[in-house]
């Protein structure tokens, strides 16, 4: 999986999804759905609505070849729900972050990724299908945007980017990161 770590405020967050609104793209939240159909997010407004799925399956139709697959759960308190299978269907990048937030008092800046499977089944070829040119080039554009002002935190295994207004705030003591292995890279 081609996956790339990030360290980002909201506000960070909501400019990710403005430029893949911008760009023709529309936006799934995986979220726990009451009945076996998914719906589509297409502009700030409705993302924002949806905000505390933090999975999200980024879609476009220049790679986009048949509708997510779901699966039925029996929850323990939620009783039955449907939630998307990764990986089938599709394709599609995902994007995941906490967003910030508050913990036994102390401000923290959450970590998230944007990613991309190397295969996708796809029901109608009966086979994987390699993640789609437009696909990648599509995550590489929203990475490349992010990294222009960001700055590399490495951890024992791992290597986050942060963005610029994240880094601020973790140097300044305002807001704490949750992974304290990371380690900022100085430039």
């Amino acid at each position: 999986m081609a996956e790339t770590s990030l360290i980002m405020t909201n506000d960070d967050a909501l400019e990710i999804v403005e430029f893949i609104f911008d760009n023709g793209a529309y936006i799934v939240p995986d979220c726990h759905y009451r009945r076996m159909e998914y719906f589509s997010l297409f502009d700030l407004k409705s993302f924002l609505e949806c905000y505390e799925a933090r999975l999200f399956f980024i879609i476009h139709d220049d790679w986009f070849m048949e509708p997510l697959e779901m699966k039925k759960i029996n929850h323990r308190t939620e009783g039955v729900i449907y939630s998307i299978l990764q990986k089938t269907g599709g394709p599609n990048l995902d994007f995941y972050f906490t967003g910030e937030f508050e913990k036994d008092g102390q401000q923290y800046i959450g970590t998230g990724f944007l990613g991309h499977h190397s295969k996708f089944w796809i029901n109608k070829e009966d086979d994987y299908v390699k993640a789609p040119k437009a696909l990648k080039d599509f995550y590489k554009s929203i990475i490349s945007k992010f990294k222009k002002n960001a700055v590399n935190y490495k951890g024992t295994h791992q290597s986050y980017w942060a963005s610029k207004r994240a880094d601020e705030l973790l140097l300044s003591g305002e807001k704490l990161l949750k992974h304290t292995f990371l380690k900022r890279v100085q430039k």
